[in-house]
């Protein structure tokens, strides 16, 4: 999720700058190699140092780099625990919806189909008249329509749990 990656991003940031301002604490070494001209001679030098920060014990940058890096953590764990609470939530609702879909579906649906063959057979048997045909076959359509209404239903929470979780963008 980019709103996740954005926050270990911050997170990097603030240690990165923790690092920063704890180098800046140690003293540095350098050298160095060089040849200049005194009245005509080249002359070859080297130089060495050291440097002793005293008085720049960079205390203040190393509380503030302390600072962010505990509020980064803290609003990464909060934004995990957040998206951790939505996911399951959407998931639970879901499994509730394919419950709910399953019931109707596989125990009404392959009856519908059974009682409209039946009175299709009455119906070519002379048994029953039109009137009672289209009656019958108008409640397996809204049988099937109930049906598919609940499967549209699931199929809403299976979307908010694919958003919620960022695999939709």
């Amino acid at each position: 999720r980019p709103d996740i990656q954005a926050l270990s991003a911050s997170l990097t940031q603030a240690e990165a700058e923790m690092r920063l301002a704890q180098s800046a604490r140690k003293p540095d070494l350098f050298a160095g190699l060089g040849v200049r001209r005194e009245e005509g001679e080249p002359v070859v030098g080297a130089r060495f140092g050291l440097t002793l920060p005293l008085f720049q014990r960079q205390t203040g940058a190393v509380a503030v780099a302390s600072a962010r890096i505990s509020e980064s953590k803290a609003a990464l764990e909060a934004k995990r625990l957040a998206l951790e609470t939505r996911v399951r939530t959407a998931h639970a609702r879901y499994m509730l919806a394919v419950q709910a879909v399953q019931t109707p579906t596989a125990d009404a649906m392959p009856l519908v189909e059974q009682n409209e063959q039946l009175t299709r057979d009455s119906y070519q048997a002379g048994k029953i008249g039109l009137l009672e045909l289209l009656v019958i076959r108008r409640e397996g359509f809204a049988a099937r329509r109930e049906a598919l209404d609940a499967r549209f239903e699931a199929a809403l929470p299976a979307v908010d749990v694919r958003g919620v979780a960022g695999a939709i963008r």
